[in-house]
């Protein structure tokens, strides 16, 4: 007779942990905090526990266990309380909207026609417009200045979903300072990662940083409700974008549009959520084209297939485009200029590039270790607040895992880097 199997539970694994704090002291900041999270998946194993300050979180890594988790019929949406504290500018959007919150379901179905194929080929004019604001720019520095390859592919990504979404246009590419909703919505964000990040009740002492958190909530959700007011005053019905879809498309199930409210909710859910992580994966691609020509000219020679040196190439090679084998990319041809189309080289980049805490690639740190011990220099652009100490933070931590060095020997050596010149920081206060 056979007997049946027994599944003993297995206690979740976490480290030693102290009364009240939990797991807190241990647990690095920023970019550090997401390869801390990788070293504990390798060392713990896919799943482990982490407690802070009374609050219990569950850590899964792996492809397996991730989809498992995104089944819906046995898991249901959470708001984690950084995403609570976004409400107050994002409301009920499809990122911050509770579980049992009606207006999820209907933007969902109400948006998602605006992404299909022949969605895209609407896009296109306006899409290639804002590219060719960019190469414009790189075309007048090409030869004078360096230009900023991430900082510039978040400039080419909010002006697209403000055009193409919205009939907004930031102008990213005529100005120097990024514009003013841009920025406060930098700092609101900033602003909630970092009271995610503190000891809980901390930020009432943060008045200063509060009342500048108010400031922008009151900008960014001003503006947006403006443009739609100036939408619905036009007197047009068009549902040829994602503003015009919201304001006239009925839900299929309640016959009612969506209220201006949660649409002024979703637009502002659309800029936070749709630029950091294109312009990121647009930056990634980039870097790697350059690193390997060969895959490179095959890009430049796919898009002259499609368009060759046209001077407007249209939509029309957009529906050759799922035929096509990967890798894939950039334009060549007239001016070695680049354009869009790269969508297969993206996922190329995102494996191997952190553009999402959870699409991490597993050994980076063994690549960057292998990169520095072959003589290879570190070249680090951009915040100095907060994405530099981080970045200081992530390489101390590589070495010591590498070496068995102490904190203070660790902080040598990248002193003794910065000294040969093989660390270098071009930083902004942020």
């Amino acid at each position: 007779m056979t007997q049946p199997s027994v599944v003993t539970a297995q206690p979740v694994p976490e480290r030693p942990a102290l009364p009240l704090v939990g797991h807190a002291l241990s647990l690095p900041k920023g970019f550090a905090a997401t390869a801390h999270m990788m070293k504990e998946v390798r060392e713990l194993g896919p799943v482990y526990r982490v407690r802070a300050f009374g609050t219990e979180l569950v850590i899964v890594g792996g492809l397996d266990l991730v989809a498992e988790l995104a089944d819906e019929s046995r898991f249901r949406k959470n708001v984690h309380p950084e995403l609570v504290d976004i409400r107050q500018f994002a409301g009920d959007g499809l990122f911050t909207a509770f579980n049992h919150e009606p207006n999820w379901r209907k933007a969902h179905d109400i948006l998602m026609p605006a992404f299909s194929l022949g969605a895209m080929r609407d896009y296109h004019a306006t899409m290639l417009r804002v590219a060719r604001s960019l190469i414009g720019k790189w075309d007048q520095a090409a030869g004078r200045r360096a230009v900023d390859v991430p900082g510039d592919m978040t400039r080419l990504t909010f002006d697209t979903i403000g055009l193409c979404g919205f009939g907004y246009d930031f102008e990213s590419f005529r100005q120097e300072d990024p514009h003013p909703f841009v920025e406060a919505m930098t700092r609101a964000l900033a602003f909630t990662q970092a009271k995610g990040e503190a000891i809980p009740g901390s930020e009432r002492f943060w008045l200063k940083r509060s009342e500048r958190f108010r400031q922008d909530v009151t900008l960014m959700t001003s503006l947006v409700d403006e443009v739609i007011r100036q939408r619905r005053r036009s007197g047009g019905s068009s549902t040829g974008d994602l503003l015009g879809r919201m304001l006239h498309t009925p839900d299929a199930r309640t016959g009612r549009p969506l209220d201006d409210v949660n649409i002024r909710n979703q637009v502002i859910t659309f800029l936070i959520a749709g630029h950091e992580t294109t312009s990121g994966a647009l930056s990634f691609a980039l870097y790697y084209l350059t690193k390997h020509p060969e895959v490179l000219a095959r890009a430049q020679a796919e898009v002259d297939a499609l368009w060759g040196d046209a001077e407007t190439p249209g939509p029309a090679g957009l529906r050759h485009r799922r035929r096509l084998p990967p890798p894939r990319g950039v334009r060549g041809g007239r001016g070695r200029r680049c354009r869009q189309h790269a969508s297969h080289l993206h996922a190329r980049a995102r494996r191997r590039c952190p553009l999402r805490p959870g699409a991490h690639r597993p050994g980076g740190a063994d690549e960057v270790w292998a990169v520095l011990e072959a003589g290879g220099k570190v070249y680090v652009c951009g915040d100095g607040r907060r994405m530099a100490p981080a970045v200081r933070e992530a390489f101390t931590a590589i070495h010591r895992r590498r070496t068995g060095a102490d904190e203070e020997e660790a902080a040598r050596w990248l002193v003794g880097l910065v000294e040969s010149g093989r660390y270098v920081e071009d930083v902004w206060a942020g």
